[in-house]
């Protein structure tokens, strides 16, 4: 009997719970009903699940979308310049894939100059003035960073060809440098200059810009894979990369030349105003007033 009682009153107990919740729900215009926004006799029920799995999905998405990081703008780019040694200054090589780089903010970040591609005589097309060159130097010479102007070789047309055509395309200021790459590039069966052909290039550029001394760049395996003897009067850009991790590491060993003047010492280093890796140099600290063109005295 005493069990029965306390079930009853178990039993009444529920019933006024319940009253009390139904009345709670039609107060707040429904949104209790059942917790999915479906019509409570449940005629709905099943466009109400795939609606809240729709709901929670795209809830999901924005929650995703609020903890993932933006993409960075370049200006925006936190990338610092490694300290260079003593003796040294701190500058980029660049081409079409830096395309957008801030150079007045590489700049005012402690950059100290930049070596532009000019063009090539390596792709089909050749001979052929960079996409961004004119973009890039204008931006350098704005941010009031020393320039250089190289030209990478090829096959597509002859050696006095190539230096022709850089000559009439390129927009050399007293003080810039002239560089010439010489490498490899499979992609497009380009072999380098032989030392030879480097000479004539410079022949050729020397006719317009005399007394000039050519910056060449190439990679250890060339220098020593060749006798560069009759050329050591122009400076040396030698790449060595090391871990090719951004720091500088430990200087290459060089032949024929003295010094290198020029050390690419990295391929991804990071910069200011530019959100992506770019080759890192380190150069001399009278490169521009040793090996910068000037015009004859008149």
């Amino acid at each position: 009997m005493r069990q029965r009682r306390r079930t009853t009153a178990a039993l009444v107990l529920g019933m006024l719970i319940a009253s009390l919740g139904a009345q709670a729900a039609s107060a707040h215009g429904g949104d209790a009903s059942d917790g999915n926004g479906a019509d409570i006799n449940g005629t709905r029920s099943s466009e109400a699940s795939m609606s809240e799995a729709a709901r929670r999905q795209a809830l999901d998405r924005e929650s995703r979308q609020d903890r993932s990081v933006p993409a960075r703008d370049a200006a925006a780019s936190p990338n610092a310049i490694p300290a260079p040694p003593d003796g040294t200054v701190f500058g980029i090589d660049i081409a079409s894939p830096q395309a957008g780089i801030d150079l007045a903010m590489f700049a005012d970040g402690g950059g100290e100059f930049a070596i532009i591609k000019q063009g090539g005589g390596n792709a089909d097309d050749a001979p052929y003035v960079a996409p961004r060159y004119a973009e890039q130097l204008a931006g350098a010479r704005a941010a009031g960073l020393p320039v250089g102007h190289y030209w990478f070789n090829g096959q597509k047309l002859g050696v006095e060809a190539q230096a022709e055509f850089f000559v009439r395309t390129a927009d050399i200021e007293p003080g810039d440098v002239i560089a010439l790459d010489i490498e490899s590039e499979p992609d497009t069966d380009t072999r380098p200059f032989t030392p030879a052909e480097v000479g004539r290039w410079i022949d050729v550029v020397r006719q317009s810009y005399p007394g000039v001394q050519v910056l060449l760049y190439m990679n250890r395996t060339l220098m020593n894979g060749s006798d560069w003897s009759a050329l050591t009067d122009n400076p040396l850009w030698i790449a060595y990369w090391g871990d090719d991790d951004g720091d500088i590491g430990q200087e290459p060993a060089i032949a024929w030349w003295t010094e290198w003047t020029v050390w690419q010492f990295t391929s991804a280093a990071r910069v200011p105003g530019f959100d992506g890796d770019v080759d890192g140099d380190l150069a001399r600290a009278d490169l521009f007033t040793r090996f910068g063109w000037q015009p004859p005295a008149t």
